[in-house]
Order: C-alpha cells, then sequence, then structure tokens
C-alpha cells in the first residue's frame, strides 16, 4: 500500500544489511549508501577490480549523539522544554516557528528559525510563492490545527516517553502499562481529529485503519494490547516517533521540511529565484530507479543496468531534483534534467570500464556535473578512481563538467595519497564529507587528511585532497525510497547529491559557467562555511556547503555595481562608492519605498556571475529584464548586501569569533581567561585576547595577542592547555611559562605535506604591583625588586608520520633578563643579571582508536648566567641542566558516547644538576679579620623529584545544557621548610548555559 511506503521511514534504516556481498574481494569499489539486497544470480567479473555497493550506515538513536527524542525530552514542546514546532504557521501561509526534531545533542532547527525565509528578512515566509502554492485557500485552517496538534502532542510524548521508560526499568504492573497505553490512544485520537479526513480520503479507510494500526505493528505494538509496549527500547521509541512525524506530514498536502535544508541555508524561495534548475543538466551514476518512482519530472535513462537493488539512486537523485509538487521530498534544483546511468548489475557489482562508460554517456548527453556515490571501502578517493578521472577520455571534459564525489562510509582518514596524471587538472572535484545536524563530522564519514595528488612524484602547493573537500549533512535525511513514498537514510550518498544540487543552481542562473567547471568548483569552495580549524583543514576541507552563499556574491568588495542614468546609459561604479551610498542616512527608506534595485558583476577566474539585487522587499517575487534578458530578483543577496554595507563582518565576542576577512586571508579574534600563575593574574587582567590570521589554502595560520603566549607556541596539540606550559606545575615545557602573560606572536605554516613549522615569540613583565582593597590605588609589592621581565623564542617542527601518530620536536631559547626561573632578589641576593637557558622539546601523539590517544612530550634545558659581579648571586659556569616532562591518555565514550577520561603524569621543572655561586667578600684569616673574596657553590640539583598524577572526567547532561567534572590529583614529594610531603586535592565542578 502507497500510504504504508509513505511513512516508512526511519525504521528502515534499522533493518537494511550491515554487510556488503562478496565481501572476500581484496578491493571493492561500492556505492557509498545502501547495501544491495543480497543476490546470487550473477557472479561479479573475473577479471578487474569489481565495483561494489557501499554497506549501509545504520544510525542510531541510542542516547548518544543521536537521540532525537529521548526519556525525558519533549521535542515539540511549546513551555521551553523542547522547542516548539510550527511547520505550518498561520502567516502567510509558510513555514514557521520551532522546529526541533533532533532534540538533545543535534538540534537542526535550533531556536527560532525560520528555514524557508530566503528573503534574509524572516517574518512573513512563503516557501511555495508562484505557481505552488499549497498553503492557500482551504489549506490554511488545516495549517492551524496541524500547528495546535504538535505544539500539544510534543509535552504529552514527553511525559509518555519519560513514563514508559521507567515502567521498562522497573518491569511496571499490567495496571501501568494499561495507563500507559491510555496516554498513547489519547495522543492517537489527537492525531485523527486533525489527520483523520486526509487518511480517510487518502486511503478510503478509517484513520486507525488506513495508518495507526499498521504503523505500530511496525513497530511491534498492537495498540488493543498494553503487553505490547513491555521492553520497547528507547531507540525504537525515538525512531518511532520521528517517524509518526514523517508519517502524519505525509498527509499534509505540503513537501516535507528536513533539518539539512537550514543547516545549509536553503530554501525553496532561492531555488525559484535561481530558475529552479531549469537550464540545468545533471549525471547520476549510481544503482537505477524504479519507473514508480515518479519523483523526478525530468529523468532520462541514460543507459547501464536497469535493475534496481534498492533506493540508492532515487534517494540521491531526489534531494537533486525532488519534485515541488506537495508531495514527499523537495530537491535543490527540482526543473533540472537528471540523465541517470546505472553501472550495477543483478549482482549489485560494476567494473571501472563500466564506471567509466557511464561517465562517457552522461557527458555525451550534456552534463555539467556528475554525481558520483561510489568507491572503494577504506578510501576517500582510490587510486583506481584517480586513474580514470584523470585519464584523457574524462579529461577532455574537465572545462565543462563538475564532478562531485562522495567520501564514504568507512569512518577512517586516508592516509594514502594518490598518483595523478601530469597535465590532468584536480579543479573540476568536489569530494564531500557528511556532517551531523550539529555540524560536525559524522562518525562514519570518511576523511580526506593529509593525503595528496602527487604528480610526478611531488605533491605540489594546493593539491592536497582537503583543498577539493567539504561536507554537507548525511545523517537521518528524508528521501524517496524508490516506491512512491519516502524513508529515512545516512551516509555520504545523501550530502553529495546536496553539492549537486548547489551546482546545478549556479547552471541555471549562469548558463555560461556550464563550460567553467573550475569556476563553478572554486564557488562552492570558497562559499563553504568553516569549520573546524580556521581555514581549510583535513578534518572538514573548506567547511560547510552554504546553498546561499554560493548563489550570492563570494565577495562584495570586488563586485562592480551598473545602474542606468535618466538618459538610458549605462553607469558603472565601484563597489566602495556604492557601499558609502548605501549609509547615506534616510537612503534605504527612499529605495524600500520606489522599488529600487541594482545590478552587479563579479568576475570570478576566466569568467563573471551578474546580480539582479532588490534594494526593496516590495519587488521580491518578481522579475527584472536587462537588455532582453528577464531573471528574478535575487532577494537571498539583499540581506548579505546590507550587512556588507553596514560593516561587513561579523564580530561577536565568543572563545573564537570570526571578525571577518582581509584579501585571502580569514581573521578570528579568540578571547579566552588568563592562566591563573600568569602575572597578568595579579595585575587584573581576567582574560587573553588576540587575532588568528589564517590563509585561505589552510596552510599558514598567524596569531597575535596579549596573554598566555605559551599556548599559542606550543607544537603538542594535545597538550596544549595553559596548564601544561605552567612554570609551577607544567611538565611540557615550563620555560614558555616563565615568559608569558605579555604580548606574543606565532606564525606556523606548512613546508611540506604533513610537516609544519612554527615560530613564535612572547614575552612577560611582572611590576610586582597590587591593588588595595581599601583604596584602589595600585601599590608595589616589593620596591627594592626590579621588574621581572622575561623572553622566550621558539622553533617547532610538527610532522605526522602516520595517520595516527604525530611527532614534534622544537627549540626553545629564553632570557630572564631580571631572573633566574622567575626568581627574583634584592641587594646581595639580587638575580639582577639574569639567564639564559636553551632548551629541547620532543613529544608525539599515538591515536590507538578513535576514542583512545596518548600523547607525551619531555624537556631539557641547560642555563647559564649573566655576567658575574661582586655580591652575585649567579650560576656556576657549568650551567644548570633542568628536566620536565608529562603523559597523558584520554579516552572518549567509556560510559556514554561524549564522555571523557584523562589520566596525566607530569614532572614539573627538576634540576637535575648544577650549581649556584654565591660570591661575597667575608673574614678570610679569623686571627688577623682580614677580608677576602670567598666563592660558596649551592647544589640546586639536590632533594626529590617532585611528580604530579591527575585524573579528571567530563560529562555532558541535560542534553548538553551542563557538564559535570569530577577530578583528583595527588602532587607528590611537594618540598617546603619542613622537608618532603605528599599533597591530595580532589572536587567537582558543574557548568550550566542558559
Amino acid at each position: 500500500m502507497k500510504t504504508q511506503q509513505l511513512y516508512r521511514s526511519v525504521a528502515a534504516i534499522a533493518l537494511l544489511s550491515m554487510s556488503a556481498p562478496l565481501g572476500q574481494a581484496a578491493f571493492a569499489v561500492q556505492l557509498k549508501g545502501v547495501a544491495p539486497k543480497p543476490t546470487t544470480t550473477q557472479a561479479p567479473p573475473a577479471t578487474g577490480l569489481p565495483i561494489y555497493q557501499r554497506n549501509s550506515v545504520n544510525t542510531v538513536f541510542a542516547s548518544g549523539d543521536i537521540n532525537p527524542f529521548g526519556t525525558d525530552v519533549n521535542p515539540f514542546a511549546t513551555d521551553g522544554v523542547g522547542g516548539d514546532i510550527n511547520p505550518f504557521s498561520t502567516g502567510s501561509g509558510g513555514v514557521g516557528g520551532d522546529i526541533n526534531p533532533f532534540w538533545g545533542d543535534i538540534n537542526p532547527f535550533w531556536g527560532d528559525i525560520n528555514p524557508f525565509a530566503g528573503d534574509g528578512v524572516g517574518g512573513d515566509i512563503n516557501p511555495f510563492w508562484g505557481d505552488i502554492n499549497p498553503f492557500g485557500g482551504d489549506l490554511n485552517p488545516f495549517a492551524a490545527d496541524v500547528t495546535t496538534y504538535w505544539s500539544a502532542t510534543g509535552p504529552q510524548w514527553g511525559t509518555l516517553n519519560q513514563t514508559w521508560n521507567q515502567h521498562n526499568a522497573s518491569n511496571g504492573t499490567n495496571a501501568q502499562f494499561n495507563g500507559l497505553l491510555n496516554d498513547l490512544n489519547m495522543i492517537i485520537d489527537d492525531a485523527e481529529a486533525v489527520y483523520g479526513s486526509r487518511v480517510t480520503n487518502s486511503t478510503g479507510q478509517s484513520f486507525r485503519d488506513g495508518f495507526a494500526n499498521d504503523f505500530f505493528a511496525e513497530y511491534g505494538i498492537d495498540l488493543n494490547d498494553s503487553n505490547s509496549l513491555r521492553n520497547i527500547s528507547e531507540e525504537t521509541r525515538s525512531r518511532l516517533f520521528l517517524d509518526w512525524y514523517d508519517g502524519l506530514q505525509s498527509f499534509s498536502g505540503t513537501d516535507q521540511v528536513d533539518h539539512w535544508m537550514a543547516t545549509i541555508n536553503w530554501s525553496p524561495a532561492i531555488t525559484q529565484d535561481q530558475g529552479s534548475g531549469h537550464d540545468a543538466v545533471v549525471g547520476l551514476l549510481d544503482v537505477a530507479i524504479a519507473t514508480t518512482d515518479d519523483n523526478i519530472e525530468y529523468l532520462v535513462n541514460a543507459g547501464g543496468f536497469a535493475f534496481s537493488p534498492n533506493e540508492h539512486g532515487a534517494a540521491v537523485a531526489s534531494l537533486i531534483a525532488g519534485r515541488h509538487d506537495g508531495v514527499g521530498v523537495m530537491g535543490i534544483a527540482p526543473r533540472a534534467t537528471v540523465y541517470a546511468y546505472s553501472p550495477f548489475d543483478t549482482s549489485g557489482t560494476a567494473t571501472f570500464a563500466q564506471v567509466n562508460q557511464g561517465i562517457n554517456a552522461l557527458t555525451a548527453a550534456g552534463a555539467n556535473v556528475i554525481n558520483m556515490s561510489l568507491g572503494v571501502p577504506g578510501f576517500a578517493l582510490h587510486q583506481e578512481i584517480a586513474n580514470f578521472l584523470s585519464s584523457g577520455a574524462v579529461q577532455q571534459h574537465a572545462d565543462n563538467t563538475v564532478f562531485v564525489i562522495a567520501s564514504g562510509n568507512d569512518g577512517i582518514t586516508q592516509n594514502t595519497d594518490v598518483q595523478w596524471k601530469a597535465n590532468a587538472t584536480i579543479d573540476n572535484l568536489l569530494i564531500v564529507g557528511s556532517v551531523n545536524p550539529n555540524r560536525e563530522i559524522s562518525s562514519f564519514s570518511n576523511g580526506v587528511g593529509s593525503s595528496c595528488f602527487v604528480v610526478a612524484g611531488t605533491c605540489a602547493a594546493g593539491y592536497e585532497l582537503k583543498n577539493r573537500f567539504l561536507v554537507a549533512p548525511g545523517e537521518l535525511i528524508l528521501v524517496s525510497d524508490n516506491n512512491g513514498g519516502t524513508t529515512r537514510l545516512s551516509g555520504t550518498s545523501f550530502a553529495a547529491p546536496l553539492v549537486t544540487g548547489a551546482v546545478s543552481l549556479i547552471h541555471d542562473r549562469w548558463p555560461w559557467l556550464q563550460n567553467h567547471a573550475k569556476e563553478t568548483a572554486d564557488i562552492i569552495l570558497q562559499s563553504a562555511q568553516d569549520l573546524g580549524a580556521p581555514g581549510v583543514d583535513e578534518v572538514y576541507g573548506h567547511g560547510l556547503l552554504d546553498v546561499a552563499a554560493a548563489q550570492s556574491p563570494i565577495n562584495f568588495d570586488n563586485l562592480v555595481f551598473h545602474q542606468t542614468n535618466a538618459a538610458g546609459l549605462l553607469v558603472q561604479s565601484s563597489a566602495a562608492d556604492f557601499r558609502n551610498s548605501l549609509l547615506v542616512p534616510g537612503q534605504l527608506d527612499i529605495w524600500q519605498n520606489a522599488s529600487a534595485n541594482v545590478f552587479a558583476v563579479e568576475n570570478i577566474g576566466d569568467t563573471y556571475r551578474d546580480f539582479t539585487i532588490p534594494l526593496s522587499t516590495l519587488i521580491y517575487e518578481q522579475s527584472a529584464t536587462f537588455q532582453g534578458n528577464t531573471e528574478r530578483f535575487q532577494r537571498h543577496v539583499h540581506r548579505r548586501l546590507l550587512d556588507w554595507a553596514e560593516g561587513g563582518s561579523v564580530v561577536s565576542f565568543s572563545d573564537n569569533a570570526a571578525v571577518g576577512a582581509m584579501g585571502d586571508w580569514s581573521i578570528s579574534m579568540i578571547r579566552t581567561p588568563i592562566s591563573r600563575f600568569s602575572p597578568e593574574t595579579d595585575r587584573g587582567v581576567p582574560y587573553h585576547s588576540g587575532l588568528e590570521f589564517a590563509s585561505s589554502d589552510g596552510k599558514t595560520l598567524v596569531s597575535v595577542g596579549e596573554g598566555f603566549g605559551a599556548t599559542f607556541l606550543t607544537q603538542n596539540d594535545a597538550l596544549v592547555s595553559d596548564a601544561e606550559q605552567d612554570r609551577e606545575a607544567g611538565g611540557v615545557n615550563p620555560f614558555l611559562g616563565f615568559a608569558s602573560g605579555g604580548s606574543y606572536a606565532s606564525l606556523t605554516t606548512e613546508v611540506l605535506p604533513g610537516m609544519n613549522v612554527n615560530l613564535g615569540f612572547t614575552q612577560a613583565r611582572d611590576d610586582h604591583s597590587y591593588v588595595d582593597d581599601l583604596t584602589g590605588n595600585r601599590l608595589r609589592q616589593f620596591e627594592d625588586v626590579d621588574d621581572y621581565r622575561a623572553q622566550a623564542f621558539l622553533l617547532g617542527v610538527n610532522y605526522a608520520v602516520a595517520d595516527s601518530v604525530t611527532l614534534n620536536a622544537s627549540y626553545t631559547r629564553l632570557n630572564e633578563a631580571t631572573g633566574l626561573f622567575g626568581a627574583q632578589g634584592a641587594g646581595v641576593l639580587s638575580l639582577g643579571e639574569g639567564a639564559v637557558t636553551n632548551a629541547m622539546t620532543i613529544g608525539a601523539t599515538y591515536d590507538i582508536t578513535a576514542s583512545l590517544s596518548v600523547s607525551a612530550a619531555g624537556t631539557m634545558g641547560r642555563t647559564q648566567s649573566g655576567d658575574f659581579n661582586a655580591f652575585t648571586l649567579g650560576v656556576a659556569e657549568s650551567g644548570l641542566t633542568s628536566t620536565a616532562f608529562e603523559i597523558a591518555a584520554t579516552n572518549r565514550g567509556i560510559f556514554r558516547s561524549r564522555d571523557t577520561l584523562t589520566l596525566k603524569l607530569a614532572q614539573p621543572l627538576y634540576v637535575e644538576t648544577g650549581e649556584l655561586l654565591y660570591r661575597s667578600v667575608q673574614v678570610t684569616d679569623r686571627a688577623t679579620g682580614a677580608l677576602g673574596g670567598v666563592d660558596q657553590f649551592w647544589d640546586l640539583g639536590s632533594g626529590s623529584r617532585r611528580l604530579i598524577s591527575e585524573a579528571q572526567y567530563a560529562v555532558p547532561i541535560f542534553d548538553g545544557a551542563s557538564a559535570l567534572s569530577l577530578f583528583g590529583r595527588i602532587d607528590m614529594n611537594n618540598q617546603d621548610g619542613s622537608g618532603s610531603f605528599n599533597a591530595f586535592a580532589g572536587g567537582a565542578r558543574l557548568s550550566t548555559s542558559f
């Protein structure tokens, strides 16, 4: 029954096979999504590298990162417990309110979200304006009913789900489960009051016979038998409620809203402004789509095998070009022509020759973007795929074909380079990984790491795979099921088509870009939202797909604006001139009332893009004609234009906030608490702050600021906190701690693939002053002691020798102008001549598993004093030899998916050998009282070695709104006037955000 297919969504995920067919093969290329149905009707080819479909990604709902409706959560509440859902607001017939189907760690529609506010102004939203308006007329009353139903059902389900947990945990009585069944039936009755007539019109049966009974039976629940509710797991109930939402909404008469839309800044309004993909031609290299699936309006069979082992091809196509017709899944470019070629035979396998034939067929059909959801297990991009992509047969289409390739679902980071043919371009390749609705890399998503396209034995600048990599949502995506209904699936296969859809919109709005594959790919990459480390990084590449940004100017500063004067002549103005005119008081009001618009051109690579930008909301949904060409006003650019005019940057005072861009550099602001041991703390400066400049290629990072500079000079990323370099307790490089607290600067740059070099400088100054609590005046604490002044210089290198092993080494030169290891004195005990220390630090990090890592670092230094004077305490000429080390182990996901246990053992700075020379004048002849110079040597290498062991356990609670940390510390062989002793400390911290 088609109706059953419509609501059979998340439940399907758990039923998919986790084993690949013919898994004994040494290599396999497979679809990067759903596993095929087992078959033995045809064996794979006896020769060549066989291509298999990918294993499925079985997204689990247990109380980990993905738990949309867990325990006591009210995902659709209006009281602030779970956020209210209002998918069918009555204002202007649009989609509004709060949609929060993944409550907890994943909130794809967090806060007050308007996922279809394509005009950038919020408020009235009309995603189906124009020829498609399913909210019009008689549907408006139904929209109000839907809003009321979900607003009430959320809290009811939250309470019921919590009770259900308690009954299962305590093996509840029959009476308790009878009450639970009554509550469940009340939710169903409420749904029937809203959706009943629509179910009846669709199925010819009652609400329960046509929908509810079969729905709950899929989960083993008999609505007349309370015993069937026993032992239904929390994971199953999570799927059930999300499935309940999808199932009921399938009868709403509207296309379904899904979490990925807001995440990548897409709305149907953007699609219609850009032409809906009408002039775009898409190639789909995937499993055949069943003829019964009519979700793609312009679908052409380009050849290959007609066998359809699963829903994979239809699912991918629906995200690219699903109809906007009020039923099922919406695609990004619904009017694009999709040529589909299946290289997969009845065994679910293919050969590279068949894949190559598919590419030839699709390019011959005129496809300017080809979506490829296939690959070899264990690789984001396998050498064999690189071979035919760099071959002459494929490269002849390099100028006019963008290849979008799903990275795969093995959860690995590729550490193997791929050989690339000389004179072959990589500029038309886009490799796509998956993120969850929290915009974090999916656990299953393959990454490209530091791997490289190697040409003639060389990894040239810009040829790292990360420079062709970006991410998009790929978890629990609502897609077509190849049988007229919908399902939810996870995998990089469902992230890639979102990129392909965005490319299609570009090719529709600017058809000449169909012959500029490099520029098209550059637009997608350069407009992505930066995630992870600033700039292009090895985890997220260029970052998260941003459809609105890709359809807008990359940099408004580079636009050339055009208008016509009273005589009808074209007038050109610079971006700076136009920006200033936008800021003239009252001008925006004038343009709003005058329904004004501007025309602008952006040069990109060897070509350009034009923009017809409204300056008035009154002309949204309208068209403009320029030199005989008619295009819709690009309302999604309006808000970006005004933001640019009003400042051009986003400034926020979070711990690491985006500031803006400067040419090819991105800028970030840093503001974090300063080390409790820094001299700045005593002077009332609680934070250090600075700026980070990251190059667009991600290879260079510059940091400057004021604060605990040791953090920004350290090479070991796993031991980078203030405490590790602290001068009193740090075991990594405490010499840097002596010179931290003032200004700092650091430069990190990549010199070879996997190898970074770091140069840094940091300094400290302490005037020994404090603020009097009574008067508020600043007073000097020690009048006779000079200001403490120290500077440190660092040169380091960090090298990833393997995917899981990183080595680092650095040289530090510490110059203390007025002290020794932070100590000072006055008069005859003055250390005013200071000391110079040269130190080496060596460290390593080993990621044993995805959740367990071990890091270690050790430092050895040799210290010499300044010039000796009489009555000066100095260092003997042999100098001091001192050491420090630290070992740390971190394990994640011990008891819960996001908890962390860290164990540390550290030796703070310890003098191994060396003496202090104290030169004084004493009576050298007791009989005569004659005076003379006397040298005394004080051994600093004696005493017990101090060791510090720590354990810390941290876990997020209350759905991530709070965090609980437990801490324990043993400080062994502490020294005081009475000798050595051991100190113990412990505690707990609860932090909550509002």
